[in-house]
């Protein structure tokens, strides 16, 4: 026991030392000074019995989590898997930095990790005995450097595939400015962060922003509000009618910090370059709406007999070769591989449960953490009118809207107009690097630049009465509802939809000999899984267990333990 506490001390120290230097090291060296400080942290960690069915890396905390699935891995270890691999990626700290460090004074340190587990592995915890995913640390995929626009640290971000490679986007903070940074890889393992970020962000705890931060203008309720985003870039994995959507957690400016947390939406045919198409939620009753994801249960989106959602599985990355694919997001019409979507409302055996929930056929889900303000949410008349479902709920709880129309409203191809140039009737890629800008600080001008750019050309067009392009089809305070968790820290809330879609035996779903050809492919059945962040007293924030996500009659998401976990309360 004293030789770890003379490890920890040297570790500590080893932090304090090399933290004041590590901006005097060129870009190579300060990766290796990071892994050198992460397997310090290994050695010096204190063990403790893990939970078998939550995850942690060695000598890291880990939140803030991210999934995408590969499903034509071939990984030379495994000799490919049937389903391809789930990838989870996380925002990690060493613990050798100390605990008064945990949020603090931590630039550079904080990076992305990265684990993997195979996706029959994620789908079999639905029937297993343990509910064990067996994760395997995969290192760090992702730092902030010295030298670059992000020089401090890097959270949250998302992932989709799109011409042949995957496409990384993520919160990079720097002294320069923050901004939204892109990453390309190959295969999942090795990243190449561009060089510029693609639009700016303003500082999580920012209570006012200039027109050059917050660029964004939209409508809202019948007002022009202004608008800047803080964090959490979730790209939507797919093309819908030929635009790209990323939902952003958000701040509405000139209203009381308490209440101007929202969900804003952009766009774009490229990848690269973004435009602002509304505020897609603003319940006004949020500082932050966090770490957001959006999903479609297709038509006949029905459930099994194990009570699991049955989903083509369109909603989720799942890294199909062929890039992004069409979702008739806005007419509710299924995607091209989610035809085949079969209702199985037969009745099941005994003690099995039913649900079949029409009301939500076709629905998207949109999801995030809300942080209240506590000094805001205690006077009386702001309470008073704080929607229903968050009213008397703590800060850090997780909700979701259930969005019956789609996210956006059908609209017509934009139109030529100053500073906006042609857009494209499908998404292209460009060369890597291109529209990056510089290197340094100047790139987010660039940026802010383009997007005020962007932003004077839709006000043009709709004051010369020209068509617009699709915008957000606002989300509304009755579709809001609260996810309940068992007691203990459950949040940043992750669904993998479709996760057992492969692998769901179809004789024992009641599939009969006729409908065979019907039900067959990778997204015809399945049963959705969520992850948290959850906080354990003695190792901190970990992975949690797998939770299976129930699809209410209401348009409510509810959440049934797998295994190792205690049942939600009822609200």
């Amino acid at each position: 026991m004293a030789e770890v506490r003379v490890r920890i001390v040297f570790a500590v120290f080893f932090l304090f030392s090399c933290s004041s230097v590590l901006s005097l090291l060129p870009e190579t060296r300060a990766q290796e000074t990071v892994g050198d400080l992460k397997g310090k942290a290994e050695n010096v960690a204190t063990v403790n019995a893990p939970d078998p069915h939550r995850y942690q890396p060695p000598g890291m905390w880990i939140w803030d989590n991210w999934f995408v699935r590969d499903v034509e891995s071939e990984d030379g270890a495994d000799g490919g898997e049937a389903g391809g691999r789930w990838h989870v990626f996380y925002l990690e700290l060493p613990k050798a930095i100390g605990k008064e460090r945990r949020w603090k004074d931590n630039d550079l340190f904080k990076h992305v990790g990265h684990a993997s587990a195979p996706a029959a592995d994620v789908a079999g915890v639905l029937s297993s005995a343990d509910g064990r995913v067996g994760w395997r640390n995969e290192g760090a995929a992702l730092y902030a450097l010295p030298g670059t626009w992000n020089d401090r640290h890097i959270a949250t971000g998302s992932i989709l595939r799109h011409g042949g490679r995957w496409w990384m986007f993520f919160t990079g903070r720097g002294t320069g400015g923050d901004g939204v940074g892109l990453a390309l890889s190959e295969d999942l393992m090795t990243w190449r962060t561009e060089p510029a970020p693609l639009f700016p962000l303003i500082d999580t705890f920012a209570e006012t922003a200039d027109s050059a931060d917050a660029p964004y203008e939209s409508e809202w309720e019948g007002e022009t509000r202004r608008w800047a985003g803080i964090s959490d870039p979730y790209i939507y994995p797919q093309a819908v009618d030929g635009w790209f959507y990323l939902v952003l957690c958000a701040r509405v400016l000139d209203v009381p910090l308490g209440e101007s947390g929202c969900l804003g939406l952009l766009r774009s045919r490229d990848l690269r370059h973004w435009e602002a198409a509304g505020l897609l939620a603003w319940p006004r009753c949020f500082e932050r709406m966090e770490t957001p994801q959006l999903w479609r249960r297709p038509v006949g989106g029905n459930v099994s007999n194990d009570g699991g959602a049955m989903v083509d599985g369109n909603g989720a990355n799942d890294g199909r070769r062929d890039g992004g694919e069409r979702v008739g997001g806005n007419s509710g019409a299924s995607a091209s591989h989610g035809e085949n979507v079969r209702d199985n409302g037969a009745g099941s055996g005994e003690g099995e449960r039913q649900r079949v929930n029409e009301g939500s056929r076709g629905d998207w889900y949109l999801i995030f953490g809300g942080v209240l303000n506590a000094a805001w949410a205690e006077q009386p008349e702001n309470e008073a009118r704080m929607p229903e479902a968050a009213r008397g709920k703590g800060s850090h709880q997780n909700y979701g809207y259930r969005l019956p129309e789609g996210f956006v409203r059908p609209g017509d191809p934009a139109p030529e107009a100053a500073g906006a140039g042609k857009v494209e009737t499908a998404p292209k890629e460009e060369a890597p690097g291109a529209g990056s800008g510089s290197e340094t600080g100047s790139g987010l001008a660039s940026a802010s630049a383009s997007a005020s750019a962007s932003a004077s050309a839709s006000a043009s067009a709709s004051a010369s009465g020209m068509a617009a392009v699709p915008v957000a089809r606002a989300a509304k305070d009755a579709d809001l509802f609260h996810i309940a968790m068992p007691p203990g820290h459950y949040y940043i809330m992750k669904v993998l939809p479709g996760t057992a879609s492969v692998f769901v035996d179809r004789a024992e779903a009641g599939a009969s000999s006729s409908s065979s050809a019907e039900g067959s492919g990778p997204d015809a059945l399945g049963t959705d899984v969520a992850f948290f962040t959850v906080t354990e007293p003695e190792r901190g924030s970990v992975l949690s267990e797998p939770w299976r996500v129930v699809y209410e009659a209401d348009g409510r998401l509810t959440l049934e333990p797998v295994v190792g976990a205690a049942a939600v309360p009822a609200e």
